[in-house]
């Protein structure tokens, strides 16, 4: 798919120009299915002959998807008349470019579209003088290097590209190669090699690989191709780190998104781009800025999201692929959304199905522009236009109530325990402030701390160490983080930032702590009944789905939860309390809860527990 949508829209509009419309209808075009839905037209708005039609891969690995790239483009070569026997060595010396930091890979790489091209002419490579140049290599490394005393080799020509390429080994296709005079270089390396022949494997051939990756990463391409690596930024090492805050400040949370960035660069303005990586990207905040970048500077021609088991049946990975254009247009794009489970072989058939029977309810059209309506940019591409509408003319509810997260104690097993683990009479309950709480001399505290999904009431499981206000974890930072401690021990509403299922929000009374899994919510005492009802409807569950589609339920999309009524007065109060109230006698029913007092089956006076069972049920 990646592929298939960047490469056909060049060779398409070029073959109309060039007045291919009166041959019979391209193969290509049914490499490209997704470009026949489109309500407007791709057009690359330049004729490129197959010659012209630069792929690069700048992660190539071992050469998957140049492997791809060389069967569309020999399809592209043979509908314009080319010679099969010629079209290889053509395609290896002016259309296929990989780049990576592993050898072997590249090696790997290298011997996949070799076979390729002999597969289809096995003499491709007998005549030495006009052979094809494979234009896949290392992205190697200068760190170490001192360029050779000698004459012809001009150290100021030379130094800048070795200590831009210092750190090659980390940063691969990242690196962006200062200006340079190849032309200069390789008149240099060629003197030095007739001049000098004892230096010509060693000196030469380095210098040579040098020049060959500089010109590689400076060149610009119709068509950048990646599966680039994923790497959180906890996981990267000091190098890497240094250089994202630098050069990538604003996409550093995984190095994906930094090679995104890095890939526009390598597109010449009307390029298209594509991607396989993480579908992270459209939603969580920490890529908001990314998302704002691509939706204000550049164009989603097509999205699809593949099941979380199509690669490995056994395995949850959660990946989408895209299409790009390296500009911004005013139009709609393509998203289809193959749904959670399903296995390597399903896919295809669902993707070809969502083609042939575009109303099949899992494709969907939406502009780029739009996502900008919904807070944090996500992009979800399945809302509607009334939702869109909804989201830009409510408050958010950071308008009427303060979410935020609480304590984190650096060190659970000592500052935590379950309730029923210590001494009940040296809990403190129902306290409403952090003074009364010092005062009552306590060392334990209700703390909410998320838990399983449930609505309306419960969770409370946990008490902490917050004796004397607190002193010990104060003497814990900075591991432990104190954070927003003057609504400790307020009326609250809390949820559990990680659940299994749905969002799941629930009534505090005073008297609790909170830490990051039991994020809450700070409102006034004359909205917060209404406010729970409001957050426990199915309505915000999906416009919570709309702005962050995973089970982590973070602070700032609470925060930007569209408030479209008032909370003032409502109909509905005394349902709410009355629901609030279920549920509470529900968790109290049991011995978790510390207001427990007896078992429901045990308050029936039944000479049997069947028929305490049969009169409680009724």
């Amino acid at each position: 798919f990646p592929s298939h949508d960047t490469l056909s829209p060049y060779y398409l509009e070029g073959e109309k120009i060039r007045g291919g419309e009166e041959q019979e209808e391209s193969k290509v075009s049914d490499t490209a299915p997704l470009l026949g839905l489109l309500k407007e037209k791709v057009s690359p708005g330049i004729a490129l002959t197959p010659e012209e039609l630069t792929v690069i891969d700048p992660a190539c690995g071992s050469g998957h998807i140049l492997v791809y790239a060389f069967d569309l483009l020999m399809e592209i070569y043979k509908e314009q008349g080319y010679l099969e026997k010629d079209i290889p060595g053509l395609i290896l010396n002016h259309n296929l470019y990989g780049l990576d930091i592993d050898e072997r890979a590249v090696q790997l790489a290298s011997f996949a579209v070799l076979m390729k091209a002999r597969a289809i002419n096995r003499r491709v490579f007998k005549n030495a003088p006009t052979a094809p140049t494979l234009n896949i290599k290392t992205v190697r490394c200068t760190r170490g290097y001192k360029l050779p005393a000698i004459q012809g080799v001009v150290e100021k020509d030379w130094q800048p590209l070795v200590e831009a390429f210092s750190d090659a080994d980390n940063l691969g296709s990242l690196i962006t190669p200062p200006s340079f005079n190849g032309t200069i270089l390789r008149k240099q390396l060629a003197d030095l090699a007739l001049d000098n022949p004892l230096f010509q494997q060693e000196v030469v051939g380095f210098l040579r690989h040098l020049v060959d990756q500089a010109e590689l990463l400076s060149n610009q391409y119709w068509v950048v191709v990646a599966n680039p690596p994923y790497m959180g930024n906890r996981r990267i090492n000091d190098k890497i780190k240094a250089f994202l805050d630098l050069k990538y400040n604003d996409v550093k949370s995984d190095l994906f998104a930094a090679f995104i960035m890095r890939n526009f660069e390598l597109g010449l303005p009307q390029s298209q781009l594509s991607f396989v990586c993480p579908f992270v990207w459209m939603f969580l905040s920490s890529y908001e800025k990314l998302r704002k970048f691509l939706i204000s500077h550049k164009t989603i021609y097509s999205l699809v999201k593949p099941s979380y088991t199509s690669f490995f049946d056994s395995a949850i990975v959660p990946l989408v692929t895209f299409v790009l254009r390296n500009r911004f247009e005013n139009r709609e794009g393509i998203y289809i959304d193959l749904g959670y489970l399903g296995s390597e072989e399903s896919q295809p058939v669902k993707l070809l199905e969502a083609i042939k029977n575009p109303n099949c309810g899992y494709l969907y059209y939406a502009k780029s522009a739009d996502f900008s309506k919904i807070p944090g940019s996500a992009i979800a591409y399945w809302v509607s236009d009334k939702i869109l509408e909804i989201f830009q003319q409510s408050k958010p509810l950071n308008d009427i109530a303060n979410p935020c997260v609480g304590l984190q104690t650096g060190n659970n097993d000592r500052f935590l325990r379950l309730w029923t683990e210590v001494n009940i009479n040296n809990i403190g309950f129902g306290l409403d402030s952090r003074e009364a709480a010092k005062k009552s001399g306590k060392k334990w505290f209700p703390y909410n701390k998320g838990g399983e999904f449930r609505k309306w009431y419960g969770n409370q499981e946990y008490v902490v160490n917050w004796e004397n206000d607190g002193l010990e974890l104060n003497g814990y930072k900075p591991k432990a983080v104190i954070r927003n401690p003057t609504y400790y021990f307020q009326e609250s509403i809390t949820w559990s930032f990680v659940s299994s299922s749905y969002f799941g929000v629930r009534y505090s009374p005073k008297g609790f702590i909170f830490d990051v899994g039991g994020s809450s919510i700070f409102p006034h005492s004359q909205i917060i009944i209404n406010l729970v009802g409001l957050l426990c409807s199915k309505v915000i569950s999906s416009f919570m789905e709309i702005m962050n589609p995973t089970l982590n339920f973070q602070v700032g999309n609470v925060a930007n939860l569209p408030i479209i009524t008032s909370l003032q007065d409502s109909v509905f109060n005394q349902s709410i309390e009355q629901a609030i109230n279920i549920a509470k006698e529900d968790w109290d029913n049991f011995e978790t809860s510390w207001d427990f007092q007896t078992h429901p089956l045990l308050r029936e006076n039944s000479p049997n527990i069947s028929t305490s069972f049969t009169n409680c049920v009724s």
